[in-house]
């Protein structure tokens, strides 16, 4: 079990540290320039490793299509949403909620097109990490939301182009996790993602040519950032992910994302000097409840009947 639980706490302790080094970045580029600068130097630095190694590229054009798919959808339609959501002045607690329905959408979506059961275990799990990703939300004024806001422009409009984004994430996600787990498990991990990338950063170009001003303010802030970004959560917890999904059920792998929202504010408080109250604290206990009984506690079955 030890082996089993490792991977899988790395790829969160990854993935939420995302949040802290997009206070870093959020107010040095925009969105969709940050996903262009983003991708492609990921691409710079894989591409050398995938030939130093010759590791074998997807030559069936199935799973080319569907790497790039993933791709776009993943990098470019979540990652970049979701930046774009903040970046625009969404509530980074009103984001975090909407994103934490991930995984009920995603084990919906797996059922129907993967045909995974949704277990009676599943759906306490996932219940059980929405109550406590709800009361991490709603407890967010004495601590991580505040910090994480990362500013925009308030008002109606706005907010609801925030909502739209945050939402055109959620649903990214959930496609994306579909489609890698149906169509790339067999795709080698470094090619499949330099393909992903590649595929991110082509997508989001000419919309950074069109919207945006592509101005970057280049400092010490914006390069650490970008440098965690690209080489912790790029190179390290996406190809986890991926590896995840590849080894694992599809819904069962998106109920990780409920601890996301607690490590969060436990980054937060570390490093930016956030409170964390005491129901922020219940609710990261709940989330923890939520992905055990989905990942970890043995799935009941019912007994052969005797001949």
């Amino acid at each position: 079990m030890l082996s089993s639980v490792r991977l899988p706490l790395l790829f969160v302790i990854l993935w939420s540290s995302a949040f802290i080094a997009f206070e870093y970045c959020s107010t040095k580029i925009e969105p969709a320039t940050f996903v262009v600068v983003r991708a492609t130097t990921t691409v710079v630095i894989l591409i050398p490793v995938i030939l130093f190694l010759k590791l074998p590229w997807p030559t069936r054009r199935k799973e080319i299509l569907a790497v790039v798919v993933v791709g776009i959808l993943m990098h470019g339609g979540y990652g970049g949403g979701s930046f774009a959501a903040i970046y625009h002045g969404i509530n980074v607690g009103l984001c975090a909620i909407i994103l934490s329905l991930q995984p009920a959408l995603t084990v919906i979506l797996s059922a129907t097109f993967l045909g995974e059961k949704i277990t009676l275990q599943k759906i306490a799990g996932i219940l059980t990490g929405m109550i406590g990703v709800s009361i991490i939300i709603l407890n967010g004024d004495s601590g991580h939301t505040s910090t994480l806001n990362l500013g925009g422009n308030p008002g109606f409009e706005s907010g609801l182009l925030g909502i739209s984004l945050c939402f055109i994430s959620l649903l990214a996600i959930a496609i994306a996790t579909i489609v890698q787990k149906r169509f790339c498990s067999k795709v080698s991990l470094l090619p499949g993602a330099c393909i992903q990338f590649t595929s991110a950063a082509a997508f989001m170009l000419p919309i950074a040519l069109t919207l945006e001003t592509m101005e970057i303010k280049w400092d010490m802030s914006f390069l650490l950032g970008m440098g965690w970004l690209v080489v912790f959560i790029s190179l390290g917890a996406m190809l986890i992910l991926m590896a995840l999904i590849n080894r694992g059920q599809a819904g069962t792998v998106a109920n990780l994302f409920y601890l996301v929202t607690p490590l969060v504010a436990i980054q937060a408080w570390i490093l930016l000097d956030e409170s964390l109250n005491n129901e922020s604290l219940a609710g990261m206990a709940i989330c923890t409840i939520g992905v055990i009984i989905v990942n970890y506690v043995p799935t009941m079955r019912e007994t052969p009947a005797a001949a």
